[in-house]
This record gives structure tokens, C-alpha cells and sequence, in this order.
């Protein structure tokens, strides 16, 4: 009776192992679905290129749910500055403050030195219409800065500009907000006397067809 009774146990210890382990083929056969449904949320639907003053390296393009194609966006970037040279277009995807955001570069360089990197970066429109947060905390930014260095608000084309340069206004930062949806940003150092400062580049973007882009895509 004994024996009948530890050979029922063993049976049903082995059942239940068999059953553990099918439960667990199937748990991770639903993890590995959901996986592979998030991930095509963002598919590369292109390739594209990243530059170093001349060198052009193949890099891949995703499109974003909400976002503008960087293939499109790229064309509001200026075609070229006065008396530069220009390079091969970047167009990346990145996440900041935890969403995904679209971003295009150029780079121009002037004799000189001088080169100024310009970017466009998309952050969809917002649940508030509320620009975003890199624009506030860069314009509204408390933290000390380096002698000879100062912060200014400006406008630009009717929207508005923030710039963090030295005292010649010709090397430094400048950032600008269209829409409340797009960043554009100028990296810049050594800029031409021409073109006065590193802020004044932001009125070579196409802020008007930018604005009109916006309404067109939401």
C-alpha cells in the first residue's frame, strides 16, 4: 500500500514539474511577443548620414510615431550661410526626458576657423502646447557661468531666442523656439563679423514653413 502510495506522489510531482515548465515556455514566448510589438513602434525605414568636416558615415534613420520624417525635416535646414562651406546632412533618433525625438544637423564652416552646426530637433506637440522642457531650462537656466560669459533672451523672426556666449557674441550657443514643437539650436564659434553673432544664424532657418509644417503634422 505504501509503495502504491509513493509511486501516486512521484506521479504527481511530475505532473506538476512538466506543468511548471510548459507555464514557463509559455510566459516567455508572450514576454518575447510583446517585445517584438513595442519594437516595431519604431521601425528604420532609411538610411543617413553623419558628418566630420567632409567625412560622410552611413548611419541609420528611424521615423517616430508623432514626429516629422527626418528625410523632410532636413530640408529646413539653410542650403548654406554666407561664404561657408557646407557638409552632408545627420539625422538621428534620440530620447530626452524620456520621449523620442527627432533631430537633423548640418555643419558650415568659414575661413577662419569658423563653423557653426546647426540643428532642428522635433518634440511633437505636447498634451498643454507647452514648449520643451531642454528650451526652458537652457533660456531659464539659474547656474553660474564663466567669467566673460553671459545669458540673453532675444527674438528671432517673431519667436523667441536664447543665447550663453562670450563677450564678442561670435562663439557660443544659441537656441530658438518654433511652434513650441521645434528646437532649432546653433553651435557656433568663430562666426564671420558679416553675421554679427552666434543668435543671428537663427534667422537663416525657415521658421515660417517650420510653423506651417507643425499645423500639417500633429
Amino acid at each position: 500500500m505504501k509503495k502504491h502510495l509513493s509511486l501516486l506522489c512521484s506521479s504527481l510531482l511530475l505532473i506538476v514539474v512538466f506543468t511548471s515548465c510548459d507555464f514557463g515556455k509559455k510566459t516567455t514566448s508572450n514576454e518575447k511577443d510583446t517585445l517584438n510589438s513595442l519594437s516595431k513602434k519604431v521601425v528604420v525605414d532609411t538610411t543617413s548620414f553623419e558628418f566630420d568636416k567632409g567625412k560622410v558615415t552611413q548611419v541609420q534613420s528611424r521615423s517616430v510615431p508623432g514626429r516629422i520624417q527626418a528625410e523632410i525635416l532636413r530640408e529646413y535646414l539653410p542650403k548654406s550661410l554666407p561664404n561657408a562651406t557646407t557638409y552632408p546632412p545627420s539625422m538621428t533618433v534620440t530620447t530626452e526626458n524620456g520621449q523620442q525625438v527627432v533631430t537633423v544637423s548640418k555643419e558650415y564652416t568659414f575661413s577662419g576657423n569658423g563653423s557653426a552646426m546647426i540643428s532642428i530637433v522635433d518634440f511633437g506637440t505636447s498634451p498643454n502646447n507647452e514648449p520643451p522642457i531642454t528650451f526652458k531650462d537652457f533660456c531659464n537656466s539659474t547656474a553660474e557661468l564663466n567669467e566673460g560669459v553671459t545669458r540673453e533672451k532675444f527674438t528671432f523672426a517673431g519667436h523667441s531666442g536664447c543665447m550663453v556666449s562670450d563677450e564678442t557674441k561670435r562663439n557660443g550657443i544659441a537656441q530658438g523656439l518654433i511652434a513650441n514643437r521645434f528646437l532649432v539650436k546653433v553651435e557656433g564659434s568663430n562666426i564671420p563679423v558679416s553675421i554679427a553673432t552666434v543668435g543671428a544664424i537663427l534667422q537663416f532657418i525657415k521658421s515660417e514653413e517650420l510653423v506651417a509644417l507643425s499645423s500639417s503634422v500633429q
